[in-house]
């Protein structure tokens, strides 16, 4: 069994290279990411945008995303116990390779290739083995709207072949599929739940002219279906600083005449982790479980996908065109300013320069930082600076509470501004005159810093 469409590598290249020319930050250098809406991340969280390209995700959330470049690539292992009650196995080595570029915050072009190597092995007889790998294209709108909720859309096309190499157009498989999603943000833990909806008109059997013909290990390791079916998928993330967890549950219903029990379908649940590694790598690591029923394996029945019982993933993303933000350096303990009783400086700093950390002088030493930053970039939906007014407040601050510090207004001359605080939640107002007003709330980390990406809209 060995089904490899043809032109891959032809069409990865040149899907990367539009991917490449569509994303306008990937040229010019790394850009600050808007987003449609004011977006905010703690320094060592993962990308304020939830539309961010993912490595293994099967859920997709919805959300507008930074104008940038992706590469995308993973590899795993899957498992499958006996199939046909003879003590049979099925093992799977994965491979995944993408590329995603995002032109406008709002919509974004992918491009990705699935390969797998699958041997099934029968007590007494001899192992078959054999590859497939398959081509997919993916188109996806975004739209954020108020309180953390955003929509859209995702269209993808799936190019199944059969004998290496071709492409079968009669088996080329469209799904559409609609997404919704919720992020919360604030002092408590940041959590983003998304739901997907949608529908595959599968014409992947084509590809097995002969179904009759092939074998049990054959029937396992295709991957095709002869029905059409319904996608569901829901997910949940959670987390803060580098680290963020997630857990995703998906359902390809099969419908139509002759379709298998609904428990038959392949179903996915799957937990794992993702790791903000460096500046643009991210890092994430994956298992899943499929709880499915398995379909009859006899000449006579109909083909069904088979999801391997058990599987492990790790995936890596490359970002270009933004940046992740990275701690603040601590100063050098022997450079630190010795404790004081006075409460911490706050200091406002219009230009964009990395703050030094204290450094004694001739005329003694200087402050140290408070132990954070906020920095803001403000733009318009078109991508202009805009000069705006900001007025940072401290959550919680009341007048004559003594433990919260005092609101400060800053004037954005240039679209951005940097303002050192003391770790805590703030609220920040921005506001420009023809331009709607925004407040978000931002979590500020010990020794970090805080990018606030705010894309005004015009005032109507």
């Amino acid at each position: 069994m060995t089904r490899v469409s043809s032109g891959l590598v032809v069409g990865f290249v040149v899907g990367s290279v539009v991917c490449l020319v569509a994303s306008p930050t990937a040229v010019r250098g790394a850009e600050p990411a808007v987003d449609e809406r004011a977006t905010e991340t703690s320094v060592e969280s993962e990308s304020a945008a939830p539309g961010e390209p993912r490595a293994l995700a099967r859920v997709t959330v919805a959300g507008p995303g930074p104008r940038s470049l992706t590469f995308i690539a993973a590899s795993g292992y899957g498992y499958t116990e006996s199939v046909l009650g003879g003590g049979d196995r099925h093992d799977r080595a994965m491979a995944r390779l993408g590329a995603e570029g995002r032109p406008t915050p709002w919509l974004g072009l992918s491009l990705r290739f699935d390969g797998r190597y699958d041997h099934h092995s029968i007590p007494g007889q001899a192992a078959d083995a054999g590859m497939v790998g398959d081509p997919r294209v993916q188109i996806r709108a975004d739209h954020a709207l108020a309180g953390g909720f955003a929509i859209g859309a995702r269209a993808g096309i799936w190019f199944p072949g059969g004998n290496a190499p071709s492409i079968d157009l009669g088996a080329t498989t469209p799904e559409l599929v609609a997404m919704a999603s919720h992020s919360s943000s604030g002092p408590s833990l940041p959590i983003t739940v998304a739901m997907n909806l949608g529908y595959r008109s599968d014409h992947s059997a084509r590809t097995a002219t002969d179904a009759s013909m092939l074998s049990p290990s054959d029937r396992s390791a295709l991957g095709v279906s002869a029905f059409d079916a319904v996608l569901m998928g829901a997910s949940a993330s959670a987390g803060r600083g580098r680290v963020r967890g997630y857990a995703e549950w998906t359902w390809d219903l099969l419908v139509g005449n002759g379709s298998p029990a609904p428990l038959t379908s392949p179903m996915i649940i799957g937990a794992g982790v993702r790791v903000a590694a460096a500046e643009s790598l991210g890092v994430e690591v994956a298992a899943e479980l499929s709880p499915s029923r398995r379909p009859e394996m006899n000449a006579t029945a109909p083909l069904v996908p088979i999801a391997p019982r058990l599987a492990a993933w790790v995936g890596l993303t490359y970002a270009f065109g933004v940046t992740r933000a990275v701690p603040a350096p601590q100063p050098p303990a022997a450079e630190a300013t010795p404790p004081t009783k006075e409460p911490p400086v706050k200091v406002a700093q219009p230009a964009v320069q990395d703050p030094a950390p204290a450094v004694a002088g001739d005329d003694g030493p200087k402050p140290s930082l408070p132990g954070g930053q906020i920095r803001c970039y403000i733009r318009s939906l078109r991508g202009r600076t805009v000069e705006a007014e900001v007025e940072v407040r401290e959550v919680g601050h009341e007048p004559g509470n003594a433990d919260a510090s005092a609101p400060q207004s800053l004037h954005a001359q240039d679209g951005r501004f940097e303002l050192d605080v003391v770790p805590g939640s703030y609220e920040v107002r921005v506001s420009a005159p023809g331009y709607e007003s925004q407040r978000r709330r931002i979590q500020v980390e010990q020794n970090g810093v805080t990018l606030l990406n705010v894309d005004l809209r015009g005032a109507r």
